[in-house]
């Protein structure tokens, strides 16, 4: 996109968990900086991430609110309710804050994402304009977080590395 300010941020894990505990600790160190809790939203590639997400988050004691919530009747988005929402960090799919922008974004699982109803060929491509699609949501500050091998993985290395 033709933004400017900061260069993303793509921070290396070892793990799902670490994915989750570096996106949290981002989180906190932005709050402790000023940055207010409604303008901080995370984003994940696969639902996997999403339970170490929110163990991470209950253990810095950072409020979330998920914009996916699973009920009788399967999976409700509630993205009406989570503009409402003001003094929670808001979590979601890559696609759930889609059209939504945000101060700060933190995006992780991006080598475990999945772009349903696509094609197993077409997977790479879907996931990489997801992905875009998402980074975008970003104003001020963009984080991505990666673990273990995946093209996706290692494009965005490819790029941080300024190859």
């Amino acid at each position: 996109s033709h933004r400017r300010g900061p260069a993303p941020v793509l921070l290396e894990c070892g793990s799902s968990r670490g994915e989750a505990e570096a996106i949290a600790s981002e989180a906190r160190r932005l709050i402790e900086h000023g940055v207010e809790v409604k303008d901080v939203a995370v984003m994940y590639g696969h639902h996997r991430l999403e339970k170490e997400l929110r163990t991470a988050f209950d253990l810095h004691r950072i409020p979330y609110f998920h914009i996916q919530e699973r009920n009788r009747k399967g999976l409700q988005m509630n993205r009406d309710k989570a503009m409402q929402v003001q003094d929670r960090v808001r979590i979601s799919t890559l696609q759930g804050l889609k059209g939504l922008e945000f101060s700060r974004i933190l995006i992780g699982g991006v080598n475990q994402a999945y772009a349903y109803d696509v094609p197993g060929e077409e997977q790479e491509a879907a996931v990489k304009r997801l992905l875009y699609v998402a980074m975008t949501r970003a104003m001020d500050e963009l984080f991505v977080t990666v673990s273990g091998n995946g093209p996706v993985g290692s494009d965005l290395r490819a790029v941080a590395s300024g190859q």
